[in-house]
């Protein structure tokens, strides 16, 4: 699912929510201003809540906890691309039909925009005031458009039909209901696949017309008369025409009384207010990366609570004996062993490393760690050049982030290449074979000796196209901690 058709979907719940306690509440009620700012208060909610980022961070207590195993030197992601399938080609040209669609809509209201302009200047212009009374034979029915009020010269402006007319009119300029109809437009234009947005186009021009009415209805039954005169007379768009649309609930709305909202109907903005809050808690799923598992809980025990423990210690503890690491403040570790037992080192300030079974050092730290043949730029280009994206995975729509470990010995060779954390099983086979064609690297030294150092290798298989917004909400925010940490093990 591309970002657009996810925004799309939120916006449209967020409208269709909205609507539904219009309906319920406000419409064919004596509330029209009300209702008016509730509609397009509704559709900038829809366009823009959708655009609001919403994280859920996860609690980190004490500082950043990484299990053993992903105790090493840790790359930069390398992300692989696979070519684009049959999916991905059909979501790019929906998302180009619908731009070009939105274009030739938009286009449209500019069109229209530019006929009234020309009218404008083919009419014979009179001021009053604020409001510029434009006669012009072409006009059928007077309708009003910002603070212009286009008249046909037939029609004499002093009858009892013509001063009802007008003052309609006049209240549609004074409103400034002309913003809220050019809004709707650009909106229906933008965002043409919501269907709510025309039945919010409809409601908003039914209300400028009950506000209207109601500010110009001063003999309320020679008023309506006046409408039932002016029945399926054509109308500018874009415009407000003294004939719209359904009559029947305009002169029932002109004979109402305003009434008060029923304290249900207030009560029923709290189930709204929890639903916009579910849709707006609803994210786009990245991919299905593997998460670090949470650090051991406390013990519950007082004879486990922590023991002290010097740097020199730990560093003689084999690595297949701990459990995991929890880095805090200050340069202090929490060390938890497999067999329940915990440490606690205070201010090191020395390098770490620990030993494997065999008495082979294998460090995860040292002071000049080994360096790919021509720099970090070499090693992308090398892996991003070697790395294909498996067929299998593409077919069945896979995509994930895949960690390799592997050592560069006291000779530059790689060794003892091995996935880590949850594998992709159409992934890691890839990512493996690639490191370990890997050329002989310059190797690293701790005190002027050559030694061997322990990599992860974090490789990002993505399917399509992704936004760089979309990779920034998703990142693993793990990774950026632990490339802070270059003293931590």
């Amino acid at each position: 699912m591309t970002p657009l058709i996810f925004y799309l979907l939120k916006q449209a719940a967020i409208a269709g929510l909205c609507l539904a306690y219009y309906g319920l509440a406000l419409r064919n009620k004596a509330q029209h201003r009300r209702s008016r700012w509730f509609l397009a208060g509704s559709v900038m909610a829809a366009i823009l809540l959708p655009l609001v980022p919403v994280y859920w961070p996860a609690s980190q207590e004490g500082g950043l906890t990484l299990p053993v195993a992903m105790q090493a030197i840790l790359l930069p992601t390398v992300q692989v691309g696979a070519p684009q399938s049959a999916a991905s080609v059909s979501l790019l040209r929906f998302e180009t039909l619908y731009a070009g669609i939105a274009l030739v809509l938009l286009l449209r209201v500019g069109y229209n925009c530019w006929r009234l302009w020309r009218l404008r200047q083919q009419s014979q212009l009179s001021r009053d005031n604020e409001v510029i009374l434009a006669r012009n034979a072409n006009v059928g029915l007077p309708f009003s458009f910002f603070n212009v009020v286009f008249w046909n010269t037939a029609m004499p402006t002093g009858s009892d039909a013509g001063s009802q007319i007008l003052q309609h009119e006049m209240v549609h300029v004074r409103q400034r209901h002309s913003l809220d109809k050019l809004l709707l437009e650009l909106v229906c234009a933008c965002c043409w696949i919501n269907p709510f947005f025309y039945l919010y186009r409809r409601e908003m021009a039914l209300v400028h017309e009950f506000l209207a009415d109601e500010g110009a209805a001063h003999d309320k039954a020679h008023y309506a008369e006046t409408i039932l005169h002016t029945v399926f007379q054509p109308a500018w768009a874009l415009t407000n025409s003294f004939f719209h649309p359904p009559i029947q609930r305009r002169i029932q709305m002109l004979f109402s009384k305003p009434t008060k909202i029923s304290f249900m109907k207030k009560l029923a903005l709290l189930p709204l207010g929890l639903a916009l809050a579910a849709v707006m808690s609803c994210q786009q799923q990245s991919d299905t990366s593997p998460r670090i598992p949470p650090p051991p809980p406390p013990p519950a025990n007082p004879a486990d609570q922590l023991k002290n423990i010097t740097w020199d210690d730990l560093n003689k503890i084999p690595a297949d004996r701990l459990e995991s690491m929890n880095v805090l403040p200050h340069d202090s570790i929490i060390v938890a062993l497999k067999d329940g037992t915990r440490y606690l080192c205070m201010h090191h300030h020395d390098k770490v490393e620990f030993k494997s079974g065999d008495n082979k050092e294998v460090f995860t730290v040292v002071e000049n760690p080994p360096t790919f043949p021509g720099g970090e730029n070499a090693l992308n280009n090398f892996l991003s050049k070697n790395i294909k994206y498996p067929n299998a995975a593409v077919d069945q729509n896979r995509e994930g982030t895949v960690f390799v470990q592997f050592i560069v010995d006291q000779d530059g060779h790689i060794r003892d290449a091995k996935i880590v954390g949850n594998p992709h099983p159409d992934l890691d086979e890839e990512a493996l074979r690639v490191v370990n064609m890997m050329p002989v690297w310059n190797a690293g030294t701790q005190a002027g000796k050559k030694v061997s150092v322990q990599f992860n290798l974090p490789v990002r298989f993505t399917l399509g196209k992704k936004v760089a917004a979309e990779q920034a909400f998703f990142a693993l925010p793990w990774l950026e901690t632990a490339t802070r940490q270059p003293t931590g093990c």
